[in-house]
């Protein structure tokens, strides 16, 4: 796995930052419910404010190479993390997210992964400012990123190696996907089956990138710990003409700089979103692709899968 992969598997991003614990488990089933005729669900953003909220999550991921049409040595890899989360509101208006990976754990193979990465991970907290509906707006702690990397690699050569795509820049563009992502569009509007939300993402196998469009549909509600929650179901739509919402779809993927989408590519999940308040609660999406080379021939094999939990009010003291 290189540094730089690594680097993203352990760095929280936005609300729904990677949050683990080991070992990981899918979390918590909840009994879904159909909306009620004529009830139009919408989603005020209302965070909880006061105290830490612990999110738990697990990233698993196995890949191998193709060559010559015969599939090489499968490598695997498991990230896990416990990321502690705070909210606070501004007197300005808006919202302030403060959140600090606490514990990290990775494996390559089987085998633990000592890396100055996981140090650096757990280093700094990431301090994120939202508007107040639910817009992401900055990073406000950028020069913690910087004073981080320095700290943990004192060596001029490394640093500048990491300082190459570990910056602050870099690190609030990933933030801002990642929160527009999982819920841009989701805030202050009706939300009805027939009109999904949509957000294209990016992974690789080997040097190849991956982009995917993830369409989100309304399938229900649930009760959970943290009360009334929406449950969205998660499915991977490559093409326009496939979609519930074939416009919805090309605003987010010419949003994304209209990325080739690898038509072998698949994907399944939920969410389950806190209403009030707004929290995630859980989220699950697996990922499975065999992209094609230059002449169409099976270049690799790919299944990733994440699971975030976050932690019931009742378990929250003793979380982390």
């Amino acid at each position: 796995m290189s540094h730089r992969r690594l680097a993203w598997s352990v760095v929280p991003c936005a609300l729904l930052a990677a949050a683990c614990r080991g070992p990981v488990q899918v979390g918590p089933s909840f009994n879904t419910l159909p909306v009620p005729p004529g009830e139009r669900l919408q989603v005020a953003f209302q965070p909880p404010v006061g105290g830490e909220l612990v999110e738990r999550s697990l990233t698993v991921r196995t890949e191998s190479a193709w060559e010559e049409g015969k599939q090489g040595p499968a490598r695997s890899s498991r990230v896990e993390l416990v990321t502690a989360l705070g909210w606070a509101a501004r007197a300005e208006g808006g919202w302030v997210l403060n959140q600090r990976v606490r514990n990290v754990k990775a494996e390559v193979d089987g085998k633990p992964v000592e890396d100055p990465l996981l140090v650096l991970a757990t280093s700094f907290p990431v301090v994120l400012r939202f508007a107040s509906d639910g817009a992401f707006v900055e990073l406000l702690n950028r020069d913690a990123v910087r004073e981080a990397v320095e700290a943990a690699f004192p060596d001029p050569e490394q640093r500048r190696a990491v300082l190459e795509f570990f910056t602050p820049e870099a690190v609030e563009e990933q933030a801002r996907l990642e929160w527009d992502g999982r819920h841009g569009g989701l805030f202050g509007r009706p939300l009805e089956a027939a009109h999904p939300l949509y957000a294209v993402e990016v992974t690789a196998v080997g040097p190849l990138p991956l982009a995917y469009a993830v369409e989100r549909r309304l399938r229900g509600t649930a009760e959970t710990p943290w009360g009334r929650a929406l449950v969205l179901e998660q499915a991977c739509v490559q093409a326009a003409d496939k979609a519930v919402d074939p416009a919805g779809w090309t605003a987010a993927w010419e949003a994304r700089g209209k990325p080739a989408l690898d038509p072998s590519l698949t994907c399944e999940g939920e969410q389950v979103l806190g209403l009030a308040p707004f929290v995630p609660v859980k989220s699950r999406l697996l990922l499975r692709a065999r992209p094609a080379d230059a002449q169409g021939r099976v270049a690799g094999e790919l299944t990733w899968e994440r699971t975030q939990v976050l932690a019931a009010p009742a378990e929250q003291a003793g979380a982390l």
